[in-house]
Formats: structure tokens, C-alpha cells, sequence
């Protein structure tokens, strides 16, 4: 399949994203706007790179659906693959991602290209296919941080919760590779740089391409 292939265009149906400039119809007449989009449907491939905000949940939503849509049923439920090179961000938005993708009914193949910092490294471990990362990338893990201001009680909580959070990610972290939820505990307290060799070796991926 070809992302220049000659499609009809959808008369009838319509999806946006979160800034509602992409619907199917466009996506099937300009195929090669894919890429600017953050798609290579040719590839099944979904791009993350920006920071992962309050919007990306529902973006990403939508490049997987577009994806999927140029998928030939014939050919059976292909793995998604998501290219990750990604410097973070909101923790509650990534749990938010690895549900949708645990949540999906084929698998997500998660790819390090670049790096992987914080929230996406949680993201490229918690892949549900093969996760893979190449040779001179860098996946880095830490408990992240918070700038909280307001009444002392309303701190209070939030630190509580933000605890709830991280126990949440060791958990995670623990089932999808080789170290238990205490190292990964221990682990996150510092900023921790790790090699494709060393993700191996931890099990955050399974092979270096």
C-alpha cells in the first residue's frame, strides 16, 4: 500500500482532532499531508515527539484511527508501530496513553529514535509489542517533579497524589521488564541515563534496530 495510492475520497463520514483540522475526507484526497500530521500510514506509523500535554491523549487517539483506516483487513491486524522521540511531560496523560494502547486490539510496537525522557520512556517500556530502540539513543527515567502553589492542605493533597501516581509507574515498570517495582523505586529518584544496551539488559526493550 502506498501513501500515494488513488483512494475515494469519504463522502459521508468525519473525524477531527482536538483543533478539529483533520477529517478523513482530507486525509484520503491529500494522503501526502500524512507526514505533517505526525502519520506514515504506509508504515503504520504514529509519530510522538511533542510534549505530552493535556491534548496529546486525544490527538494520538486520532493519528491511531487515521492509521488504521489504511489498513487492509485482508491483511489481518497489523501492529501499530509508535516512533517515540520525546522529551515528556504530564504524568496523568501518560497513564492515560498506555490504556488506550493496553486497550487496543492488536499490538503497539513502541520505537525509540532519538531519546525517550520521563513520561515517554514510561510509554516506549509499557509497549504491548516489540519495543525497540536504536543504537545511539537515550531513554532517561525519574520521578519527574511539581511546581505546586495554593493553600498548604491543597499541596498536601496533590503531593499525596502525585505519590498514588508514581507508585502506579513502578508498578508498570516492574511488570514489563526484568527489575522489580523497588528499583524502579529507587531508580527514579534521580535522573537516570540509560544506553540501548543497558534497556536491554533492565528489559525496558527488547531489541536494538
Amino acid at each position: 500500500m502506498s501513501l500515494y495510492d488513488d483512494r475515494p475520497e469519504l463522502k459521508t463520514e468525519t473525524e477531527h482532532t482536538a483543533d478539529e483540522s483533520v477529517n478523513v475526507s482530507m486525509v484520503m484526497e491529500f494522503p501526502f499531508r500524512l507526514l505533517e500530521w505526525g502519520i506514515d500510514a504506509e508504515s503504520n506509523i504514529v509519530y510522538l515527539s511533542d510534549e505530552i500535554t493535556e491534548h496529546t491523549l486525544p490527538e494520538l487517539i486520532q493519528k491511531f484511527r487515521t492509521v488504521l483506516r489504511f489498513n487492509d483487513p485482508d491483511e489481518g491486524k497489523k501492529p501499530i508501530n509508535l516512533l517515540i522521540n520525546c522529551l515528556g511531560g504530564d504524568l496523568i496523560s501518560t497513564l492515560g496513553i498506555v490504556d488506550y494502547i493496553n486497550s487496543l486490539d492488536r499490538p503497539v510496537n513502541t520505537i525509540c529514535r532519538g531519546g525517550a525522557m520521563s513520561a515517554a520512556a514510561v510509554i516506549l517500556t509499557c509497549g504491548t509489542g516489540k519495543r525497540f530502540m536504536s543504537p545511539n539513543s537515550t531513554v532517561m527515567f525519574h520521578e519527574g517533579s511539581m511546581m505546586e502553589m495554593g493553600r498548604v492542605t491543597d499541596v498536601k493533597n496533590s503531593i499525596k497524589w502525585s505519590e498514588v501516581l508514581l507508585e502506579k509507574i513502578y508498578g508498570l515498570l516492574a511488570d514489563k521488564t526484568k527489575e522489580d517495582a523497588d528499583f524502579w523505586k529507587k531508580t527514579l529518584q534521580a535522573d537516570t541515563y540509560l544506553t540501548a544496551e543497558e534497556c536491554i539488559k533492565s528489559g525496558v526493550i527488547d531489541e536494538i534496530i
